[in-house]
C-alpha cells in the first residue's frame, strides 16, 4: 500500500473547544502533670509530660466524635487503690457560683472518665481561651456579647482534680482547665430548648497538634434544639467541629466561622446524625484544617443547602466535600438543597468535591467556584465511592492553580456488575481564569453523567490543558455534549466515550492544537458539529512535526487537523468560517480522513 505525501495543508476558510492528623501529643511541650492512671490499652489520660503520646494517629475515614479513653478497674500508682465504675459516676455542676449569669440557663458539666468531661453551654455564649500552653484552657461566660473573655466572667466553679472519682475539672492555676479529652456543647444535654447558641475557641495555638479541647458541637447532644448556632474558632487547637450537634434535631442554621487556630480532626457543617432543618455554612478565613465536610457525619438530612467559603490564608490538608460523610450502605447523609463552595484563596492538598464522601451520600446539586487557590488534588463536581448528585453539577474556575477538573465525582472502589458509583445529572464547566492542567468528564470507570454536558473555555492561560471527553474504559455513553473555546486556546482535546446525544465543538476566535475522537465514538451520535469562526491568521506557522511515541507539532499558531485523528468519525456539519486551520495528512493512500471525507456537509465561508 502506498502512503501519500505528507504535505502540509493550510486551509483559508471562512467559517469555534467548549470545551488528614498525626496525633502525636507531645502535648504543647507542657511539663505539668498529676497522676499517671493508666487505661485497659496502656494509655493514660493524665495531664501530658514531654514527650507523652497516647492518642491515635487522624486518617481519612475516622467517625469518632469522643476520645478513645475507658478507665474502669485500674490501678492508682499513688495509693495502689483500685478504681472502677467508669461512666457510672457523672457529675453536673453549675457555674452559679460565678458573678455572672444569663438567662439563658447555666453551663453544665459531666465527668464520664479521667480528665474526659462533656461541658454543655446550654444556650450561653460560651468562650474557650486557650493558654500559652495550648492544652488547657479557661472558660469564660461572654455576658457582654463582646467576645473577650474577662477577668469577671470566668467560670471558676468547676475546679477541682479532673478525676472520676473526685470531682471538678483539672485546673492549673494561670493556666486553666485540662480539656484535650473533654467535648463542648453550644446546647444542651437533650430537651426541646429554644435559644441561639454561641462557641468560641480562641487563644495561642500551636504546630504541635495538642488539643485545647477534643470537640466542640454548636448544638445539643440529643433532643432537639430551636435556634441558630454558631461556632466561632480564632485560635487554640481543637480535634472534631460540628456546626450542629450529636443526635439532637436543629430547627435552624448551623455557622463555623474560623479565623485562626487549627482543627486537627475533621470538620463538619452538619451533625454528627442528627437532622438539621436549615442551611449549615462554614467560612474559613485564616487557619488549618484537615478534612471538611458541608453536611453530617454518620447519617441524617440537611434539609437546606451547605456552604463552604475559603478565604486566602486557609489551609486544608484533608479533603473538602459540600455533602456529608455517610461510612455505610445504610446510613445516607444527604443534603437535600444544593452545596455550595467558594474558595477564594488558600492551600488545598488533596481533593474536593461538590457531592459527599464514602457510600451513600447524597446532595441535590452542587455548585463550586474558584477564584484563586492551589489544588493538588482534584476538583470534582461529584461525590466519592457511593455517591449521588441528583440536580446540576456547576463548577466555574475563574483564578488559582488546579491539577485537574472532573464534573463528575470519584467513584473510588470495586462496584458490582454494571453499578456505578459515583453518578450526577447535568454538568456545565466553566474555565475562565487561573490553570488547569487536565479536564476529564469521566475520571474512573466508576463514575456518570448521567445529563448534559457542557464545557466552555476562554482566556489565555489553558494552552497547556488537555481536555477528555469521557474514558474508553468506562461503559457510560455520554448523552449531549457541548464545547465551546471563545479567545482561548488548549492544548488536546480527546472524545473517548461514545455520544448518543449531539456533540458539538465551537470555536470562536480559538485554538485546540489536537483533535482527537477515537474510533466510532460519533457512531450512534444524534448529529455532530465541528465549528471554527475567526481562528487563525494568514501568517500563522504550521509548526514542525515531532516524531516519537507521542508524535506532536511545536511551533505551531493555527488549529490543527491530523487526519489520522479523526478515525474516520462522521460528522454532521463541519463549518470553516472566515479561519486559517493546519491540516496534516497523514493517512494512506485510498484511506481519506480529510475534513471532506469526515462530514455530511462541509461549509466554507471566507
Amino acid at each position: 500500500m502506498k502512503m501519500k505525501t505528507n504535505k502540509p495543508t493550510i486551509l483559508l476558510l471562512s467559517g469555534a473547544i467548549l470545551l488528614s492528623t498525626l496525633l502525636a501529643v507531645t502535648t504543647a511541650m507542657t511539663t505539668f502533670s498529676v497522676s499517671a492512671e493508666t487505661n485497659q490499652d496502656g494509655t493514660n489520660n493524665e495531664p501530658l509530660s514531654e514527650g507523652n503520646s497516647n492518642l491515635p494517629d487522624g486518617h481519612k475515614n475516622e467517625n469518632h466524635a469522643t476520645p478513645k479513653v475507658i478507665v474502669p478497674d485500674k490501678i492508682n500508682p499513688e495509693t495502689s487503690d483500685t478504681e472502677s465504675g467508669c461512666f457510672s459516676n457523672i457529675e453536673t455542676q453549675t457555674a452559679s457560683k460565678n458573678q455572672r449569669q444569663l438567662d439563658a440557663g447555666s453551663v453544665t458539666y459531666e465527668t464520664t472518665g479521667n480528665y474526659v468531661h462533656t461541658i454543655y453551654a446550654n444556650g450561653q455564649p460560651l468562650i474557650i481561651e486557650a493558654s500559652s500552653s495550648v492544652s488547657y484552657a479557661k472558660l469564660y461566660l461572654d455576658s457582654n456579647g463582646n467576645g473577650i473573655g474577662e477577668a469577671s466572667e470566668e467560670i471558676t466553679a468547676f475546679q477541682g482534680d479532673g478525676k472520676l472519682s473526685g470531682s471538678g475539672i483539672y485546673y492549673l492555676e494561670g493556666y486553666g482547665y485540662y480539656l484535650p479529652y473533654s467535648t463542648i456543647y453550644g446546647g444542651g444535654k437533650d430537651g426541646t430548648p429554644q435559644y441561639d447558641t454561641s462557641v468560641t475557641l480562641s487563644g495561642l495555638s500551636d504546630s504541635s497538634e495538642n488539643y485545647t479541647v477534643w470537640a466542640i458541637y454548636g448544638g445539643s447532644k440529643s433532643g432537639a434544639l430551636t435556634g441558630n448556632t454558631q461556632v466561632n474558632i480564632s485560635g487554640g487547637n481543637v480535634g472534631w467541629t460540628y456546626g450542629g450537634g450529636g443526635t439532637a434535631e436543629l430547627n435552624g442554621n448551623a455557622e463555623i466561622h474560623m479565623t485562626g487556630g487549627s482543627a486537627s480532626k475533621n470538620m463538619y457543617g452538619g451533625s454528627a446524625s442528627g437532622q438539621i432543618n436549615g442551611n449549615t455554612r462554614i467560612h474559613i478565613e485564616s487557619g488549618q484544617v484537615v478534612s471538611v465536610y458541608g453536611g453530617n457525619e454518620n447519617s441524617g438530612q440537611i434539609a437546606g443547602s451547605t456552604e463552604l467559603i475559603f478565604d486566602t490564608n486557609a489551609k486544608a490538608n484533608g479533603w473538602i466535600y459540600g455533602g456529608g460523610a455517610g461510612y455505610s450502605d445504610d446510613a445516607i447523609t444527604e443534603v437535600t438543597g444544593s452545596t455550595n463552595i467558594t474558595v477564594n484563596g488558600g492551600t488545598f492538598a488533596k481533593n474536593m468535591y461538590g457531592g459527599g464522601a464514602w457510600r451513600g451520600a447524597k446532595v441535590g446539586g452542587s455548585n463550586i467556584t474558584v477564584n484563586g487557590g492551589v489544588f493538588d488534588g482534584w476538583i470534582y463536581g461529584g461525590g466519592e465511592e457511593l455517591s449521588s448528585v441528583a440536580d446540576k453539577v456547576f463548577i466555574t474556575i475563574k483564578g488559582g492553580s488546579v491539577s485537574a477538573v472532573s464534573p463528575a465525582g470519584a467513584g473510588f472502589g470495586q462496584p458490582g456488575a454494571g453499578q456505578i458509583n459515583a453518578e450526577v445529572g447535568d454538568a456545565e464547566v466553566h474555565l475562565e481564569g487561573g490553570t488547569v492542567q487536565t479536564f476529564s468528564a469521566l475520571s474512573t470507570d466508576y463514575t456518570a453523567v448521567n445529563g448534559d454536558l457542557s464545557l466552555s473555555l476562554s482566556g489565555d492561560t489553558f494552552s497547556d490543558t488537555e481536555l477528555y471527553l469521557g474514558r474508553s474504559g468506562n461503559p457510560v455513553k455520554l448523552k449531549n455534549v457541548s464545547i465551546h473555546i471563545t479567545d482561548g486556546k488548549a492544548r488536546l482535546l480527546k472524545l473517548q466515550s461514545q455520544v448518543t446525544g449531539n456533540f458539538s465543538v465551537a470555536l470562536d476566535r480559538g485554538d485546540v492544537s489536537d483533535l482527537v475522537l477515537l474510533p466510532d465514538t460519533l457512531a450512534v451520535s444524534a448529529g455532530a458539529t465541528l465549528s471554527y469562526t475567526d481562528c487563525g491568521s494568514s501568517t500563522g506557522r504550521f509548526g514542525t512535526f515531532v516524531q516519537g511515541s507521542s508524535n506532536y507539532f511545536t511551533d505551531i499558531d493555527n488549529p490543527l487537523l491530523v487526519g489520522s485523528h479523526l478515525y474516520h468519525n462522521q460528522f454532521t456539519t463541519i463549518t470553516f468560517r472566515n479561519s486559517y486551520v493546519n491540516y496534516y495528512d497523514d493517512t494512506m493512500s485510498g484511506d481519506d480522513n480529510s475534513p471532506k471525507a469526515c462530514t455530511e456537509k462541509l461549509l466554507i465561508d471566507g
